[in-house]
């Protein structure tokens, strides 16, 4: 499950394709989006304890300077960007290992 923050700013969508183990996020900021996180990923199925996340980013506008990091907790993760740019489709692919 994928939700988009109020950080994504108007009219910004996301949206994930994948499984509780390997997929990608796409992120569409919209009109002011503001430093934070943008895309929480809620995983179907908990671990015990906080799995291990690797998050690459794919493309030029996903790396170009956006300062992205994330946050991890037993259920989940969020994709968080220090200096998102408005209006800019991002992608990034993802790899759980619980």
């Amino acid at each position: 499950k994928d939700t988009a923050t109020s950080a994504i700013g108007a009219a910004g969508t996301t949206s994930v394709n994948g499984t509780d183990t390997a997929g990608n996020v796409t992120i569409d900021t919209g009109i002011g989006p503001s430093a934070g996180c943008l895309s929480e990923i809620t995983i179907a199925q908990n671990y015990a304890a906080t799995p291990f996340i690797d998050v690459t980013p794919i493309g030029q506008s996903a790396g170009d300077n956006i300062g992205y990091y994330i946050t991890k907790s037993y259920t989940g993760f969020s994709i968080c960007i220090n200096h998102p740019p408005a209006n800019t489709p991002m992608s990034f692919d993802y790899h759980v290992i619980g």
